[in-house]
């Protein structure tokens, strides 16, 4: 099954114009070489500002320019609906500074997508990356039957790109996923080398931004702290009525 998946890749690509050029000539040579593997490549330029979208044309089956820079989950959810529109089995994710990609590689992708778990289907795989994580990795294969459902609830699709207005870059949609397929995930044995880019810059957010990242972390701590002695004066509170209720 993992072989005649002839799956769309998808890259989401924000300020790749360095490394995409690189990327995508090794994937038009697999999908010229193994057309069962790969049956459409697909760059989402996600607002980018170099030439991103310039050298994806030269590559690319089919090419969607963003005006702006809206994140990564709605340059994501783009490339979800433009697989399900082309009616592939399965969508394969890329980042767009990839140093090198093989065919093997995208086999070992996909290879668990359909394998029985959590009482059905395997419907995502993830790379094993150095770094990042398996948890953060953004290599990874899909079963597009298993991503209808963001297509088909309204709920589920605002919860995504809601989320990625609150982490804009900061591995929302990674996290989201995550929790999306829970027990249907598996993790693929196979890693890839990335450029310097993709731990930094994750489409709008910049180093610069860690600073800003802590700032964020230290907000979220010291409202969960507020909360907590807004809690204790309660219960203090509940408990001193009752003491005066049975006096």
């Amino acid at each position: 099954m993992a072989r005649d998946l002839r799956a769309v890749v998808v890259i989401p690509a924000y300020n790749e114009g360095a490394t995409i050029g690189g990327l995508l000539s090794q994937l038009v040579n697999i999908k010229a070489r193994a057309p069962s593997l790969i049956s459409k490549i697909v760059v989402v330029n996600d607002g980018s500002t170099d030439r991103t979208g310039r050298t994806a044309a030269r590559y690319a089956d089919k090419v969607v320019n963003f005006e702006t820079n809206r994140g990564k989950a709605e340059a994501f959810y783009e490339g979800v609906k433009i697989a399900a529109a082309y009616g592939s089995p399965a969508m394969i994710t890329l980042d767009g500074d990839l140093k090198g990609v093989s065919a093997a590689q995208l086999v070992k992708l996909v290879l668990p997508l359909g394998k029985p778990a959590g009482g059905g289907v395997v419907g995502m795989s993830v790379a094993l990356e150095k770094g990042s994580g398996f948890a953060l990795s953004g290599q990874r294969a899909f079963l597009t039957d298993s991503l209808k459902c963001l297509q088909r609830s309204r709920k589920l699709r605002e919860r995504l790109l809601r989320r990625n207005e609150k982490i804009r870059g900061g591995y929302g949609l990674e996290r989201f996923l995550n929790r999306l397929f829970e027990n249907r995930a598996a993790k693929a044995k196979v890693s890839f080398e990335a450029g310097p880019t993709t731990l930094h810059r994750q489409h709008g957010r910049l180093p610069g931004d860690r600073e800003r990242l802590f700032s964020e972390i230290a907000e979220m701590e010291a409202s969960l702290s507020r909360r907590k002695k807004l809690a204790g004066d309660m219960r203090e509170t509940l408990a001193i009525r009752r003491k005066h209720r049975h006096g």
